[in-house]
């Protein structure tokens, strides 16, 4: 639908502003297929690096054969090196970075991909590129979060393990500037710290200690969560993950929590970014209705939503 409503704009400046306003809008992000279906619009390859600007901030993590199918898509090498410079915090799999330099024809080219490619830090899955200043990390740990899943090398984790693994990829790419906070729940609620600690590699490594020590077990009291985060004084961005639905405090099932969520929200929303980590079975699991709360609390704050299966 967005690709017919650029294609019926007659001008380069409004289709970009079309575009602006349609990615501003969404709460889930946009796949490789997306992307090149929505470039597919735009005439001049000037545009197609301006659309993909916009497009940035949304675009999810992807393997690397994806991000070279798009640098594909641009006729000229300047252009080329332009999406690479955009694209680069979105590769999974940087080990397959090859993949990404034959998409540059001249020797040139591939050097300065190269060098762009050497500082890259990849997107989590999870959390993405994080641009908050205070942040805060809400992590279910509840007994479902003990499911098994399988990483993309095969190796057979529970699904808090893999959460615990993207955490620390995600606090090690913060700069030093930037304050965080955890704050982990099952049928209770902990917040690790009393107030946001600078991302110093010291408070990383606390913070990634304390993960360590949590186990899933018990309920999932996602109502007193949401309400501890956005308490935190200084928040501007909250990244919020679960593999359920609300089944213990004071309000729970997710439709509750979604009719009564807006009266928790400051007048000046937070945005929340969710992830439904759906990977993997547990008995009780309610796939549907987790990826349906997650992505509603993140349309509703103006976040993300990512589900992962």
């Amino acid at each position: 639908r967005l690709r017919r409503t650029l294609q019926r704009a007659r001008f380069s400046k409004d289709k970009l502003t079309a575009l602006k306003l349609a990615v501003g809008a969404r709460y889930d992000g946009l796949s490789a297929d997306q992307v090149l279906t929505i470039l597919k619009a735009f005439g001049f390859s000037k545009d197609m690096v301006a659309a993909l600007r916009i497009m940035e901030p949304k675009i999810l993590a992807m393997p690397a054969q994806d991000v070279a199918r798009i640098i594909k898509s641009y006729p000229f090498s300047s252009d080329r090196i332009r999406v690479l410079k955009a694209l680069k915090d979105t590769i999974l799999d940087l080990e397959n970075k090859h993949v990404i330099l034959n998409a540059f024809t001249f020797s040139s080219d591939k050097r300065k991909a190269a060098k762009i490619l050497a500082g890259v830090q990849p997107r989590s899955p999870l959390y993405g590129t994080i641009r908050g200043h205070h942040v805060v990390f809400v992590i279910d740990c509840s007994g479902s979060m003990g499911a098994v899943v399988f990483t993309n090398a095969g190796r057979r984790v529970n699904r808090l393990d893999y959460v615990r693994y993207e955490l620390g990829r995600a606090l090690r790419a913060l700069p030093r500037s930037a304050t965080f906070n955890l704050v982990v729940f099952a049928g209770g609620i902990l917040r690790w710290q009393p107030r946001g600690v600078r991302a110093t590699p010291q408070n990383v490594g606390l913070a990634i200690s304390f993960m360590e020590h949590q186990r899933p077990d018990g309920g999932t009291n996602i109502w007193d969560a949401m309400k501890t985060a956005l308490s935190e004084p200084g928040v501007d961005e909250i990244h919020f993950l679960t593999d359920g639905t609300p089944t213990a405090g004071p309000v729970r099932g997710h439709r509750q929590v979604l009719s009564r969520f807006r009266s928790l929200l400051p007048r000046r929303p937070v945005p929340i970014h969710g992830a439904a980590l759906l990977m993997g079975n547990f008995r009780g699991d309610r796939k549907a209705q987790s990826a349906e709360l997650v992505c509603a609390i993140a349309h509703e704050t103006g976040g993300l939503c990512r589900v992962l299966q």
